[in-house]
């Protein structure tokens, strides 16, 4: 049954994560950026779908999540309020797809995760606005 349920969230994961990035092309040259966005927009969505009740689950929720990862000029990545509840998640579920996503956006330095971060809201505040 669990692992039913971890393909399950990796599909869904997947199947929004690209709806929203095919609604709302950037134009850039590096996939770096987007692949940073997506990592992070998937983590939120992988904590939503398993952490937050069915109705809760909206894209207000989701750019909460990643709102929660905000970190000013003088914080590290683990100071974020997104990072504590990844750690949080870790303890209890230290399988679940969120910490692998965010282990990756995790890697960048503070200042690029910061920007990664403000394009993530960016693109979940465009789907919110249309």
């Amino acid at each position: 049954m669990e692992n039913k349920l971890v393909l399950t969230v990796i599909t869904d994961v997947a199947k929004i994560s690209n709806n929203m990035f095919k609604k709302t092309e950037y134009l850039t040259t590096d996939p770096f950026w987007e692949n940073g966005e997506r990592l992070l927009i998937s983590a939120a969505l992988a904590y939503m779908l398993t952490e937050f009740s069915e109705e809760d689950r909206t894209l207000s929720n989701l750019r909460n999540l990643v709102n929660m990862a905000v970190i000013d000029g003088e914080q590290e990545i683990s100071d974020s309020k997104f990072a504590t509840m990844i750690e949080d998640l870790k303890n209890k579920k230290p399988e679940h797809m969120g910490i692998t996503y965010f282990e990756g956006v995790r890697m960048t330095s503070p200042r690029t995760y910061r920007a990664i971060v403000a394009s993530a809201v960016s693109r979940i505040d465009t789907l919110i606005a249309a």
